[in-house]
């Protein structure tokens, strides 16, 4: 049989040699599978165990089943669907085989839990497969869709505002990008397949500061169904956002397992954590010597157990500062930066808050994901690209 007439493959949007770094041995008998992983399903708020086949998969999620009707009288042209076939096994291919060299790479960083040693060459592979994880998922397909929603309000509105009408063909074409499911799958292979978008966001990743974070054994990381995570404290950014790959301050993360994540920080961070160090401990040695007399002038005992007691605090403070410089340093350095688990929930939240719809972890334990859920319903689905 001609290879391009075989049906899709399942796809899996996550690959399963990372799933695996989540995963458990089957204690079942009967289970014939080696190893399984705890899922959550944020739209029906459960709990149960895949194999890891089934985890983050999906049949022909690549493929578009076109209407040759429709597609000649919105493009002019008859697209065949033999043509799609070969497209979606080209996209299949390439993820296969970009998978097959970071595999290894990412195995020996879960081995050694180090980057230092990373070569150029792995260093190159790893930023090409976090790029194209962060392009394969639902979350990506859905933005895609709903800018062009946004697009087709907008031309339709500017229209109306004129007295004028769209033409069928045009209007046709942007309902079916942005209110059809194989519209969606048509943009989302598009970019897929587009080098230039490839390389622009392979270069954004490439040149951050490369940081590796291991989490406890008791408290250890998850992993969502779009496991590249975005977030900036800079809230300076306007209608435009702050959540791009370019963005100043952007902090990028990628679950490589249950005990460790990579990171990728915008070099600004760093910077900035540093000089506010230097403030800070500033303004602490400054209120340690106002009341450093006090504990030794006077009489009345009351304000020198105070003062002593605000130093004890300020010190405090200050251990804290010294412990983060310690932790800037490491991040410089590439070597490994332990966590504590308020900063590894922190990291988890990214995870919930980014999947569309499902959650794994190596522990039958979602109370943060139920809570954030019940907290704000909208993490059943997950943000999205916000336009307007």
């Amino acid at each position: 049989m001609n290879p391009t007439n075989r049906e899709t493959k399942k796809s899996h949007k996550v690959p399963q040699f990372i799933l695996k770094n989540f995963a458990s041995r089957s204690k079942h008998k009967i289970n014939k599978t080696k190893y399984f992983i705890y899922c959550f399903h944020k739209l029906e708020e459960k709990a149960y165990e895949l194999s890891l086949s089934d985890a983050c998969a999906e049949n022909k999620f690549y493929e578009t089943i076109l209407d040759k009707d429709m597609v000649k009288r919105i493009f002019g042209e008859d697209i065949l669907q033999e043509n799609k076939r070969i497209a979606v096994k080209g996209i299949e291919q390439m993820f296969s085989k970009l998978e097959d060299k970071a595999a290894p790479v990412i195995e020996k960083i879960v081995k050694d839990k180090s980057i230092n040693d990373l070569k150029v060459k792995h260093k190159t592979i790893l930023a090409s497969f976090v790029a194209f994880q962060y392009l394969r998922t639902d979350y990506h397909k859905n933005n895609l869709r709903k800018i062009a929603a946004s697009d087709k309000e907008k031309r339709t509105e500017i229209a109306s505002v004129y007295g004028v009408e769209l033409p069928k063909n045009e209007y046709d074409e942007m309902s079916f990008y942005a209110d059809s499911e194989e519209g969606g799958k048509l943009l989302h292979s598009d970019s897929l397949l587009d080098k230039s978008l490839n390389k622009r966001i392979f270069l954004q990743i490439i040149n951050k500061e490369w940081v590796l974070f291991e989490a406890s054994r008791n408290n250890p990381f998850i992993i969502g169904d779009n496991p590249v995570v975005l977030h900036n404290d800079n809230k300076d950014y306007g209608f435009l956002g702050n959540l791009g790959l370019a963005c100043k301050g952007i902090e990028i993360y990628f679950p490589l397992s249950s005990r460790l994540a990579l990171g990728f920080l915008c070099p600004s961070i760093i910077a900035k954590i540093e000089e506010s160090y230097k403030k800070e401990i500033d303004k602490l040695d400054s209120k340690i010597s106002h009341y450093v007399p006090l504990c030794n002038l006077g009489k009345d005992d009351s304000i020198k157990i105070k003062s002593r007691q605000i130093i004890e605090k300020l010190e405090e403070k200050k251990k804290y500062l010294f412990e983060f410089k310690k932790e800037t340093e490491l991040m410089q350095s590439s070597e490994i930066v332990n966590l504590g688990d308020e900063r590894v929930i922190r990291l988890n939240c990214l995870q919930i808050a980014f999947s569309s719809r499902f959650i794994f972890s190596s522990k039958n334990d979602f109370s943060l994901v139920k809570r954030m859920i019940k907290d704000d319903p909208s993490f059943k689905s997950g943000v999205g690209i916000r336009i307007g």
